[in-house]
């Protein structure tokens, strides 16, 4: 596993084959299985003494991103130079010593914890946790989301993920790549969808505390929005065929209703002008760090836009007049990127996580370049891209490369909604499995 950062090279110039480079990833797999068998050891032990579980948990397997820690175990996120330690910890006596709190929480449930790599294959940093609960390797995984390391590969690999408000679940303890940025806060989520067994503010005072009762608000027909473009890209056809399945799945089952939020693009030049990330090019180029004054200035046009998406969101409720509710909308049903995998350099485009809202990815289908050409799709062979970005977007679209690929989408929520999102998500499934037409 630690030959990470020399494995092209090494292969390149025949110093190791691809035999012994895989030997030893599946080696340091071995390693973490055996921890995880030495915990289920000592589950079946306590249990055959004392005739009662640990807790609602006991013996699943869950995951840990390498961001968590493991006591005796190394987190790395992936970086050579932290072999051997705990990344983010800054006595090295503590090295191995230390567990992180939402780690402590899942093993005093009873689960059965281990490690897995962050290194994103499929879809962002927690891609290791994606392509491990897709094959079955895991029944929960725990990771963490800054512009899309939970949905992107909830949605990449066909699994339910839950994306919460930052802070809603504990990041004590947890190493991370730039912990002093709070201005788009990383947050903890899971993959494979299950909530509720995490630390909260009894044992992190950064930790949010859910309003009583919020979690039971979510209406029995969501609705979804009509639009299915930002009016940045349009996704490519397999996302727009998987976008209008659900939009009628939900219509079947009770009503879409128009969605006209303030301009993404905002949100899109927000971002990333505050952070200074390239849209993951080939290679990153970083620039000098912005002065306070700058990074306030972005921090204060961030707020200006989630005030403004707020008071649009607050005046659906006039929409529902006629039906005597004055009910807001209850989530937003949008893609989680616009095409069905990533093909390195050509992820260009991201912007809901400005908001910090909840959201829940949703499986739906997979490309078919059957299904998705022609009228199939959707879209008609004279669309012309809504902007430069789109274009490049529009221009990377393989029907042959993305065949297969799979596609997910996700139900966004306002901050910590997550269970009325969980519920949301749950009926926009439902209402997917019951769907009688344009099923790939």
């Amino acid at each position: 596993m630690h030959v990470v950062g020399g494995v092209l090279p090494s292969l390149g110039w025949g110093i190791l084959t691809a035999v012994q480079i895989t030997t030893a990833f599946c080696k340091a797999a071995a390693i973490a299985h055996q921890i995880a068998l030495e915990r289920a050891k000592y589950l079946d032990e306590h249990f055959a003494t004392k005739k009662v579980t640990i807790g609602p948990l006991h013996g699943l397997p869950i995951s840990l991103k390498d961001q968590f820690h493991v006591k005796g175990v190394d987190t790395t996120m992936g970086y050579v130079g932290w072999i051997g330690s705990n990344l983010g910890i800054a006595d090295p006596s503590q090295a191995h010593q230390v567990k992180s709190h939402i780690t402590t929480d899942l093993l005093s449930l009873g689960a059965d914890c281990k490690t897995s790599p962050p290194q994103p294959p499929c879809g962002g940093s927690s891609g290791g946790e994606g392509a491990l609960l897709t094959l079955g390797g895991s029944s929960l995984g725990v990771a963490t989301n800054i512009s899309g390391s939970v949905c992107n590969p909830a949605a990449f690999n066909s699994v339910f993920g839950l994306k919460p408000t930052p802070e809603h679940l504990s990041y004590r303890d947890a190493a991370n790549t730039n912990p002093g940025q709070n201005t788009y806060r990383s947050a903890v989520g899971f993959l494979h969808l299950a909530h509720g067994a995490a630390a909260g503010p009894a044992l992190d005072p950064l930790c949010s505390a859910l309003a009583p009762g919020s979690g039971h608000r979510a209406h029995p027909l969501p609705p979804a929005c009509r639009g299915r473009t930002d009016g940045i890209m349009r996704p490519h056809p397999p996302i727009h065929r998987g976008l209008k399945m659900v939009a009628e799945a939900v219509k079947q089952a009770g009503h879409v209703v128009d969605w006209t939020p303030p301009a993404h693009s905002r949100a899109v030049a927000i971002h990333l002008d505050l952070t200074g990330e390239p849209l993951l090019q080939p290679k990153a180029v970083l620039r000098p760090p912005s002065s306070l004054l700058e990074y306030q200035a972005a921090t204060l046009e961030g707020l200006a836009y989630e005030f403004e998406y707020s008071d649009y969101w607050n005046s659906t409720a006039n929409e529902d007049a006629e039906n005597n509710t004055g009910q807001v909308v209850d989530a937003v049903i949008m893609p989680v990127a616009p095409h069905a995998a990533v093909i390195p350099g050509k992820f260009y485009h991201t912007a809901i996580n400005v908001l910090n809202y909840s959201s829940t990815v949703i499986p739906v289908t997979k490309a078919d370049m059957h299904l998705d050409a022609g009228s199939g799709s959707g879209l008609s062979s004279s669309y012309e891209p809504l902007s430069p970005i789109g274009k490049l977007n529009w221009d990377a679209n393989d029907a042959e490369k993305y065949y297969g690929g799979l596609v997910g989408v996700q139900a966004v929520a306002r901050k910590f909604e997550e269970e009325k999102v969980l519920a949301i998500a749950g009926i926009v499934a439902a209402a997917l499995r019951a769907y009688d037409g344009g099923r790939g």
